[in-house]
């Protein structure tokens, strides 16, 4: 009889053993599990917004953004059907009207093997030889040297914006409000978006100036032009 208890009692206490173990690797688990979630937060969070991967892993592809309550939202669309990405980047223009009912400062961003085209839609539509007309796109000889993004009433709360050589193409439309703040996605550093920024620009001759949200760089082949969005363009909130 007391053989049996003892062998019994042995046995709790493995199992008892085993439970503890059990709990220390689920808490360790945990824990772990805890740290990846905040390393992906903090560090890969800029580049996971939808369907960004792409941007990396293809060497071609179209997108429409644009914001709505102030969050930014992107859509890729079907493209590349033609070998030409003139003509193929006209194709997208117009199938896209079709589709920009309530959509906030929309803008049409396409990776080439020549670089990447960005336009923002109402601007083109407004004026269809601006994309009719134009027969090719080419390396622009401009570049910003320094972009910070303020916000708020604080000056300190400033973010720099750094922009991809492939931007500086002839035509193309930068600094739009989705243009900055599909850019904040791509960095590291904490942000708030607002509509009340400010830019804080110097070109590649020393120039300072500044945009504001209602604002944009259209580029051209040795230099650029300051614009300013027309709101009557855009659809009503």
């Amino acid at each position: 009889m007391l053989e049996e208890d003892i062998s019994l009692l042995s046995r709790e206490d493995i199992f008892e053993e085993m439970e503890n173990i059990m709990r220390s690797i689920a808490i360790q688990f945990f824990f772990w599990i805890v740290r990846i979630y905040n390393f992906i937060e903090k560090w890969l969070s800029p580049w996971m917004i939808s369907n960004d991967t792409l941007d990396t892993l293809q060497d071609k592809w179209t997108s429409i953004l644009w914001i709505e309550h102030e969050k930014l939202h992107q859509s890729h669309i079907d493209s590349f059907k033609q070998d030409d990405s003139i003509v193929e980047y006209k194709n997208m223009i117009r199938q896209c009207k079709e589709d920009l009912e309530k959509k906030q400062f929309p803008i049409i961003l396409m990776k080439t093997e020549e670089g990447y085209y960005c336009n923002i839609l109402y601007e083109m539509y407004k004026d269809a030889r601006l994309y009719l007309s134009q027969e090719e796109k080419q390396a622009a000889n401009i570049k910003f040297i320094s972009v910070n993004y303020i916000y708020g009433e604080d000056p300190e709360k400033s973010v720099p914006i750094d922009v991809n050589r492939g931007f500086y193409m002839t035509g193309n439309h930068l600094f739009n409000a989705t243009f900055v703040y599909r850019s904040l996605k791509y960095q590291s550093q904490p942000y708030e978006f607002t509509m009340n920024y400010t830019l804080q620009i110097v070109d590649d001759s020393a120039n300072y100036f500044e945009l504001k949200s209602d604002q944009y760089i259209q580029v051209e082949k040795d230099g650029y032009i300051i614009k300013k969005i027309d709101s009557s363009s855009e659809p009503d909130e």
